[in-house]
């Protein structure tokens, strides 16, 4: 019997050495179990909600329920090595009993549990005697290892015989996983290794050492690894299953959320009263706790909440957008408010089954009904019958009781002895649900219905569940009311049949940095105190000082609207710091100014023209914060070293004080130390080479509690080191990064936007949502990185490509970004309702929409999950390449009048968009992912690859049309 020779490695969590800069984040999967005891764990798979273990001693194969973390024995049998299930949920297995068969049980089988250990029966036998890795990939093939010759092995679906994947490793193999991606990830038997090969290396049938990658060295070593279907990822170690966050992968999920309405679609509210929105459900196969963005509008106007005073036909819509992007279909409730009518019930005959009427009323001449008993008020129930006349028409029945609390139903027909019928949903049980007003200890209650009730009578019948002591009669307030609808407005149909997106929604942020004031405000000293008596007359130790400078804050356009106040403080050391804080009173003059002027900016600057401020501090209490966003204003903060600017999103629902702590490092010896890290990150010297680095102006650390939401910065380029010659200044200028250091420990490198203010100063501009150190790089090799980079449109986990699939928007503004399109600024950035700042795309749409290649829409929307017409790429081909003239007057024959028609004529002259055979252009058409691949490749004169290059996606063969461009773009080119 081999055992396994490996020592465990511990006390040790080293840095991942397989070239990846970002570690993603995967969705939590709802009521995922942390870890479930075993005694002795190997190899794990998973299937359909369960994860399998191999347990060596005591032996036997376990299931665990991922949502329960409840373990189960499946199998009784000894020294199990591994365990695999195909797509059928046929289970596999190895033992290590010089056993050189694989043995399978059906997954008809698979019941009363624990099954015998002769339950099996080879089902392939491997020729090696020591398999410790077994996995299943999308497709059925079935990967093994082996210990002696130590390699992997393929058995393809179908096959009889298996193919050598990869030999002659340094160490032996176990464990093996394929991920949900297609990633394959090994074990080393005798370290605390993980191996990995990419899932594009193992189409390829024999793997080249080299892409037999290191991908982690685990703080101890596990010695079996499953993935759940979201890219959650499980180790077994020891006598234990557990979470291997280390090793979660992110998953490209593409179910949309549901949204489902909680009671009626539509609501009738009478004018003035209140209204109590139901609400909606989302659910989601991944994201588990999403919630419904809910907005408002009357007639097509946006609102920000319905007002019952306005009579109306409202309408709510909700919507959702995963973790992934995905959006739902989204949901709208009507809602309509009517003009306030008379209570139809004053004058009408009334008649109780029980009891008597106060002072022998026949009719209701107010709104008042007293009813009494002859015997207990618990004699209910009774019923109170109204007669509303011939050709009654009403949909709402207000009931209130002011001396017990009651429950009650509505009964209706066309005749005083009926039959009654209950008009569906008005049977109340205790505790009445309220509709109107607090409860306070009393039933009041209103009813009302989506269509108009015609039946003469009513019977309202009362359930006494409850008394409060009083001996008086009953008194009930009956009100009838007939609220008629409001009809809806016929939309006009539009003329054209696929408008262009309009220009960028308002409000958009300044895209001006930092403006130089031309002096230094006057500042206002604060006396400093008198020293106390009876000191010794020696030397005292220096105090802070602090001084009030008064700055503007303006509107973007240098009009001031308000004022702040910074509060300066010198400490002992002569270092200074600063201290500005927005109220809410300064935040409700600014909101009220800036909306009256029709201006949508707050910019607030922060002088230092000495040079002389080691700590800018900027608090924005909750009522400021709130005040901004309810105001849809947006925040700049300017100081001498960076710029922020805040959009009104980010601050919309946020209940706590938000400070930013923006620290500027001077010291030399400082920056010296953040150019030693960034030449060791990994990130860097994969983009460096051989090439050389240098630090440009001043890192800046930023520390704040505003996580997770969108905000530009803007870091200023020091003029004497911007080269004057034009050519070599543009040169300098592509090969500025932004070394980013997070605070949590990430590192990466981005490639800012170029602006240049008012005052013709250059700044780098970029978004964020998690706060760091911020270093400008130039990087020698960072250019022609750019040129070099890897494909710029990947595959499917199944080594598909879906070459006719539709590209979404969101799609072709990742693709423009990796291919460097949008290195012109040239518009104002604008956050997108529906972009938020965790969207996978949300870098890419503000990189473009920044160049002016795409734009949103005017309900301030990108719609990122839009399919992308053929047109939209002929404009956005246009604008990157800035064609003008008249363009082809032969192009094809059904683009004339169409919105678009001048773009499409330019590029099918510029020889970047082609027409169909039969002549037409197909304007409308969803651009295919082979197209986009094809148009992108002419742009950028990177020709398609020969029909003899070897496929790398299974859908895509040498006889494609758009072989060679799909292969190009999807390769590594020089």
């Amino acid at each position: 019997m081999k055992r396994s020779l490996s020592l465990l490695m511990a006390l040790m969590l080293l840095l991942a050495s397989f070239p990846a800069a970002k570690a993603w984040a995967v969705p939590p999967t709802p009521s995922a179990f942390i870890s479930a005891a075993l005694q002795d764990a190997r190899a794990l798979a998973y299937h359909d909600g369960y994860i399998y273990a191999a347990q060596r001693e005591p032996g036997g194969i376990f299931r665990i329920s991922v949502e329960t973390g409840e373990v189960t024995k499946v199998l009784n049998r000894g020294y199990i090595m591994t365990v695999a299930l195909n797509e059928a949920g046929d289970l596999f297995f190895t033992t290590d009993n010089y056993d050189q068969n694989i043995y399978k049980i059906s997954s008809s089988a698979l019941t009363n549990f624990p099954l015998p250990a002769n339950s099996a029966t080879p089902y392939y036998n491997t020729g090696f005697n020591f398999v410790y890795g077994l996995a299943f990939d999308a497709a059925d093939n079935l990967y093994f290892t082996d210990y002696t010759t130590k390699g992997i092995y393929k058995l393809a679906s179908g096959a009889s015989a298996a193919t050598t994947v990869i030999s002659g490793l340094s160490s032996p193999v176990k464990g093996i996983t394929i991920s949900p991606a297609g990633n394959l990830y090994a074990i080393d038997d005798r370290s605390n290794k993980i191996f990995r090969i990419a899932s594009e290396h193992l189409t390829a049938g024999a793997v080249d050492a080299s892409k037999f990658e290191l991908f982690k060295n685990a703080q101890l070593q596990p010695s079996g690894i499953a993935y759940l279907p979201n890219g959650k990822a499980y180790k077994a170690y020891g006598s234990s299953v557990s979470q291997f966050p280390e090793l979660d992968e992110q998953v490209l999920d593409t179910v949309k959320p549901v949204i489902t309405l909680i009671g009626s679609s539509t609501v009738l509210v009478r004018n003035g009263t209140a209204f109590h929105d139901s609400g909606v459900t989302v659910t989601d196969n991944v994201d588990n706790d999403l919630t419904a963005a809910v907005t408002y509008s009357l007639n097509g106007a946006p609102l920000p909440a319905i007002d019952t005073t306005v009579p109306g036909m409202y309408t709510i819509t909700y919507s959702a957008t995963d973790a992934a992007g995905n959006q739902a279909v989204a949901v709208t409730r009507t809602v309509i408010v009517n003009e306030d009518s008379s209570n139809l019930a004053y004058g009408v005959p009334v008649t109780v089954d029980k009891g008597t009427i106060s002072g022998e009323i026949t009719q209701l001449t107010d709104d008042s009904l007293h009813t009494g008993w002859t015997g207990s008020p618990t004699d209910a129930p009774w019923t109170i019958t109204l007669d509303m006349g011939e050709n009654a028409l009403y949909n709402e029945i207000l009931v209130t009781d002011s001396v017990y609390l009651q429950s009650y139903e509505v009964k209706v027909s066309d005749s005083p002895n009926g039959p009654f019928a209950t008009i569906p949903g008005t049977i109340y049980a205790a505790p009445v649900t309220h509709t109107e007003g607090p409860y306070d200890g009393y039933t009041t209650d209103s009813v009302s219905f989506p269509e108009a009730i015609t039946q003469r009578y009513i019977q309202i019948v009362i359930h006494a569940v409850g008394e409060d002591g009083s001996l008086g009669p009953d008194l009930q307030e009956i009100k009838v009311y007939n609220q008629p609808r409001i009809p809806e407005p016929s939309p006009e149909p539009s003329t054209e049949p696929t408008p262009e997106p309009s220009s960028e929604p308002t409000p958009e942020p300044s895209t001006e940095p930092t403006p130089e004031p031309s002096s230094e405000p006057t500042p206002t000293p604060t006396p400093e105190p008198t020293p106390a008596p009876g000191g010794t007359g020696g030397s005292s130790t220096p105090s802070s000082q602090t001084e009030q400078i008064s700055v503007p804050v303006d509107g973007g356009d240098n009009n001031q609207i308000s004022a702040a106040t910074i509060i300066r403080t010198t400490g002992a050391d002569g270092k200074k710091k600063d201290e500005v804080t927005l109220s809410a009173g300064n935040a409700r003059e600014i909101v009220e100014k800036l909306t009256a002027a029709g201006l949508h900016t707050a910019r607030v600057v922060i002088p230092d023209t000495k040079d002389e401020v080691v700590q800018v501090n900027v608090n924005l209490p909750a009522g400021a914060v709130q005040q901004l966003a309810e105001g849809h204003i947006n925040l700049e903060i300017h100081t001498a070293g960076v710029s922020l600017i805040i959009p009104y999103n980010s601050l919309t629902g946020l209940t706590r004080d938000t400070y930013f702590r923006i620290i500027p490092i001077k010291n030399q010896a400082d920056q010296d130390q953040v150019k030693e890290r960034a030449v060791k990150e990994e990130a860097v010297k994969t983009v460096l080479g051989d090439g050389s680095l240098q630090v440009i102006g001043r890192p800046m650390t930023i520390e704040t509690n505003l996580s997770s939401r969108a905000v530009s910065l803007s870091l200023p380029l020091p003029a004497a080191q911007i080269p004057a010659n034009e050519k070599e200044r543009q040169q300098w200028l592509d090969n500025l990064a932004i070394f980013i250091e997070h605070s949590d420990g990430e590192r990466v490198v981005i490639k800012p936007e170029i602006v240049t203010d008012a005052a013709g100063q250059t700044h780098l501009q970029f978004n964020v949502t998690k706060f760091s150190t911020f270093t400008i790089l130039h990087l020698s090799n960072w250019s022609l990185y750019q040129k070099q980079h890897s494909s710029y449109i990947n595959g499917y986990a199944n080594g598909s490509f879906r070459p006719e699939k539709s590209v979404s928007r969101a799609e072709i503004a990742a693709m423009l970004s990796r291919i460097g399109a949008g290195e012109d600024n040239t518009v104002a950035p604008v956050i997108f309702s529906d972009v938020a700042s965790g969207h996978w795309a949300f870098q890419a749409v503000s990189l473009i929409q920044t160049s002016g290649l795409m734009k949103g829409f005017s309900d301030g929307t990108f719609k990122p999950n839009a399919e992308l017409t053929r047109a939209e790429m002929a404009v956005i081909v246009s604008r990157w390449l800035k064609l003008t003239n008249e363009g082809n007057t032969a192009a094809a024959k059904d683009v004339q009048g169409h919105w678009a028609e001048s773009s499409i004529r330019l590029v099918i002259q510029a020889g970047m968009m082609t027409g169909m055979p039969d002549g037409s252009f197909k304007p409308n058409q969803a651009l295919t992912r082979a197209e986009a691949v094809a148009i992108f490749n002419r742009v950028l004169g990177r020709e398609p690859l020969p029909a003899s290059t070897k496929p790398t996606w299974t859908d895509v063969p040498s006889s494609h049309w758009a072989f060679g461009h799909i292969e190009e773009a999807s390769r590594k080119t020089n």
